[in-house]
């Protein structure tokens, strides 16, 4: 019975999640591809050693007692 409690749960969820809402476009992202930023679309100031990018994620480290700070983009 709460197995079936549990589904029933769930798929109501499903139901009343929103729909996309029409109208909306993307109109700009980066899939992060390669292994470096792309500067023509990112600006960094400060230590570079901290931004790498892997697998279509930028990784930006953030360390105690450095300016972490300087992005511009």
């Amino acid at each position: 019975m709460r197995f079936t409690s549990l589904i029933l749960a769930l798929f109501s969820v499903q139901l009343w999640a929103a729909s996309p809402t029409d109208g909306l476009k993307l109109t700009w992202s980066d899939e992060f591809d390669g292994s470096n930023l792309d500067l023509t679309k990112w600006e960094y100031v400060g230590n570079t050693s901290r931004v790498t990018v892997s697998g279509g994620i930028l990784k930006i480290a953030i360390t105690d007692g450095g300016k972490g700070y300087g992005w511009q983009g």
